[in-house]
């Protein structure tokens, strides 16, 4: 079938894997005023274009009818693609050349609706396997270079308030602390300055903890810390216009998909790569017409978090028979996670001095980059609990988060709730990791999605790996292979051992 338009039910679905709540306070932006909290960053200079919030509407006049890469998805992912594809281009193109044509579409005027918004802007190393390991020490590296790597001619050097100040992980289980053991000793052969602590060792440091029945910390010294995901998006967009990339506001409702060899009337039970995506369709937003463009290209990337399964339904993948290459569907599933912003009556020290906390019972937290004596303190629902968007669980923090933190941190037996919200990200249900690369059915069909909370911290090196493999046709730095979608098939084994993903 050469196109298809998405369902009512479909949509629904859509929707849901789609919309945050547009009012809750995104964490990084908060800022005290008259005993308020207001969203104060997005009127720094350049931020407010750089997210388009203060663009010209867009026409079906004004939308290409033609791309060289459409990428689905303006999250952090998305925003590094096309960055990393105007790049690569740039320096591969002869003179006389024309760049690459990229275009972007983005499903949420203000990054409200991506995963990346509601994100802690953790980047760490500790990991078990070694892509897992070198993916988030090369994003550091690329982030701690934002002024040189992502700076406009004519535009404030972007700051995207790195904090290189580590991760601190504490465990009480045995069984975790041996793995701890074991990937410290990779993470260390791999470049990453990773330590583990005694829990004398993190007394020593870190006062305030309580470590009585803390068997292994692990400390991340260097290359480890948290950002700005919103300014980093922000300055990424800014940059990947600046070298010709196009963003449309807009819905995707279809794709119009062909053979090979040029048959448009292809079914589901397909053994290999018959297929291609021809062309992307688009409710653009702006259009008071509820008008819908067509807009060719010579590939599509899917990088649009949980939304990338329903969308992918719409080229059959997840529709055909047991066997076929289009029956297993994109195990990429949203996930509620719940933050409270809470203040700490004198604080935990010098904030310059702290690290992002994780607890390995599920609870992890971080100084507030904003507001003194302030922290973020995170975790996933309760399990088997089903809840929307907009819901804060309260009960949460006092059954779970509160007797937690309050044990393992005395001082916080006297913290208080000033803000809670929600937000989500994409987990990949069949091992918790990535699924990056290209779809075997498709020719010209790429996936970026799935990254189960570490988005951000992965972003700068999938975004890098998927441009080679568009560009050039295969991985010419990081291997990514392991990350392809075919290990998520259901005639695949696991290939990659689950991780501790809690942050």
């Amino acid at each position: 079938m050469a196109s298809q338009l998405v369902s009512h039910k479909l949509h629904q679905v859509f929707s849901r894997a789609f919309c945050f709540t547009k009012h809750r306070a995104w964490y990084g932006c908060l800022q005290r005023a008259n005993g308020n909290y207001n969203q104060a960053a997005m009127a720094t200079r350049g931020i407010s274009s750089a997210l388009g919030l203060n663009r010209q509407p867009s026409t079906p006049e004004q939308v290409p009818s033609e791309a060289d890469v459409v990428v689905v998805g303006s999250g952090i992912v998305g925003t590094s693609l096309a960055y990393f594809l105007g790049s690569m281009d740039a320096a591969r193109r002869t003179p006389g050349q024309p760049p690459l044509r990229v275009l972007v579409i983005q499903g949420d005027d203000n990054f409200a609706e991506t995963a990346s918004f509601s994100s802690f802007g953790g980047i760490r190393q500790q990991f078990l396997t070694p892509e897992n390991i070198l993916m988030p020490l090369f994003t550091s590296n690329f982030v701690k270079n934002a002024q040189k790597n992502l700076h406009v001619e004519g535009e404030d050097v972007p700051d995207v308030e790195w904090r290189e100040q580590g991760y601190l992980f504490l465990t009480s289980d045995p069984t975790i602390a041996e793995k701890m053991v074991t990937g410290n000793k990779l993470q260390r052969e791999l470049g990453a300055h990773t330590d583990l602590l005694t829990p004398d060792m993190i007394k020593e440091r870190y006062p305030w903890v309580h470590t009585d029945d803390v068997l292994l910390g692990s400390l991340g010294s260097k290359n480890e810390g948290w950002l700005n995901s919103t300014k980093m998006m922000a300055a990424l967009r800014l940059k990947s216009q600046s070298q010709g990339c196009r963003f449309i506001h807009g819905r995707v409702t279809g794709f119009g998909i062909q053979g090979i060899n040029g048959d448009s009337n292809l079914d589901y039970d397909c053994e290999t790569a018959d297929r291609r995506v021809q062309s992307v369709q688009v409710k653009l937003a702006d259009s008071t017409k509820n008008e819908t463009v067509e807009i060719r290209s010579s590939a599509v990337v899917l990088a649009a978090g949980a939304a990338s399964k329903a969308l992918a339904r719409l080229m059959g993948i997840g529709e055909g028979p047991v066997g076929s290459l289009l029956h297993s569907p994109i195990p990429s599933e949203s996930v509620v996670r719940h933050a409270f912003i809470v203040h700490i009556p004198g604080g935990l020290g010098p904030v310059d001095t702290l690290p992002f906390f994780v607890d390995i019972k599920g609870t992890y937290f971080r100084p507030d980059s904003q507001l003194h004596d302030h922290f973020v303190i995170c975790r996933g629902p309760k399990e088997g609990v089903v809840q929307a968007w907009n819901e804060v669980d309260y009960d949460l923090y006092n059954d779970a988060i509160f007797p937690e933190l309050s044990h393992r941190i005395p001082k916080m037996k006297k913290m208080k709730v000033v803000k809670g919200f929600s937000g989500a990200y994409d987990a990949n249900s069949y091992d918790s990791n990535s699924i990056i690369g290209g779809h075997p059915a498709f020719t010209n069909l790429y996936m970026a999605t799935a990254f189960s909370g570490h988005g951000t911290m992965q972003s700068a090196a999938a975004a890098r790996g998927l441009s080679e493999l568009i560009l050039f046709g295969g991985y010419r730095t990081l291997d990514l292979s392991r990350f392809g979608f075919e290990r998520c098939m259901a005639v695949q084994e696991h290939s990659i051992e689950s991780e501790l993903n809690f942050c």
